[in-house]
């Protein structure tokens, strides 16, 4: 394995993933996968890596990283408070760091989980088509599990400079702020909740509670009436289904599904191609309270409306497609 970088401190969680180990669900098998496929796809384009080329996914707390080996990087996500050598760095751009520096992160200024692109990718073997980590089974990754102190991770190709380097960047798409509203189509069992529970939901705002990671996000706010009780029959459900929560209160709150399968467990549904049209809560969930972290609010919930959402400025969105023609 070729030098790469060395984990001097990992953070709070820092693991490898990828898009997810895609087609071994019915062999009990997660696909795992980053928690926001679009940051990844915007980091590998930013450092001339395919879409699905592994990197690193930080959560609220970053890692210490020591390059053996100098390569261009690209951070997106979550604004974690980067930095080279104690000298701050951008987001969403590419950047040079060469042997010896040492990448860092300050803290939360404006996110969650921040992701990490490698040029040339980091040398870690696929299991079942992917590189991302399966915590539970201890498959993927570095050894199945979260880095730690003292970790060494090569790079494949590690590049001194790329095409375009100098214009590799654009403007944070995301503009994080305290509240938000999330679009979203009523599903199957809206006939279950009272006009007037709909009508809470629609119109009240509901607070991003501690009780929120890979697997979803519960809310806490106006209780949400049901027609004859909170007892709704599991079932398989739709990308960024908002969840029955009836909690230890008897009553019921919202509960959002924000991934389609985490490090391990039930195989939940989040993503769309196009998140300004995907009919979910949970594209823009995970563009939002994700990577604004804990203190923030969602204002309310409105019917998903294309034009609506787009005028809503909570993206500057750009197609990949053409990211990638620019560079």
């Amino acid at each position: 394995m070729a030098a790469g970088i060395t984990i001097l401190n990992p953070g709070l969680l820092t693991t490898i993933q990828d898009a997810g180990r895609i087609g071994y669900q019915a062999y009990g098998v997660s696909a795992s996968g980053v928690m926001d496929p679009r940051a990844m796809n915007v980091a590998n384009i930013l450092v001339g890596n395919d879409d699905n080329e592994a990197v690193l996914e930080c959560t609220m707390m970053g890692p210490q990283i020591r390059f053996d080996v100098g390569n261009v990087i690209a951070i997106t996500g979550g604004d974690l408070g980067a930095s080279v050598d104690g000298k701050p760095v951008p987001t969403y751009r590419a950047l040079k760091v060469e042997a010896g520096q040492t990448l860092r992160f300050t803290g939360l200024r404006g996110g969650c989980r921040a992701f990490i692109a490698f040029a040339g990718g980091l040398d870690i073997p696929l299991v079942m088509g992917s590189r991302s980590t399966y915590m539970k089974a201890k498959i993927g990754g570095l050894e199945g599990r979260k880095l730690q102190k003292d970790d060494v991770i090569g790079f494949r190709d590690p590049k001194e400079t790329i095409h375009n380097f100098d214009i590799r960047g654009f403007t944070p798409e995301f503009v994080p702020r305290n509240e938000y509203t999330l679009h979203v189509i009523l599903g199957p069992q809206d006939d279950m909740f009272t006009d007037e529970g709909l009508k809470t939901f629609l119109s009240e705002t509901y607070t991003v509670t501690p009780e929120f990671d890979r697997m979803g996000c519960r809310l806490d706010g106006p209780v949400i009436a049901h027609k004859n009780g909170g007892a709704i029959i599991s079932e398989g459900i739709a990308f960024g289904a908002e969840a029955n929560d009836m909690g230890v209160t008897g009553v019921y709150c919202p509960a959002v599904n924000i991934h389609r399968s985490p490090y391990g467990g039930r195989n939940y549904e989040y993503y769309s191609e196009d998140p300004l049209i995907s009919g979910s809560m949970a594209a823009n969930f995970v563009q939002g309270a994700n990577t604004k972290g804990l203190n923030c609010f969602v204002k309310h919930f409105a019917l998903n409306d294309q034009e609506t959402q787009r005028a809503s400025g909570l993206y500057t969105y750009c197609n990949e497609q053409a990211l990638r023609q620019i560079y």
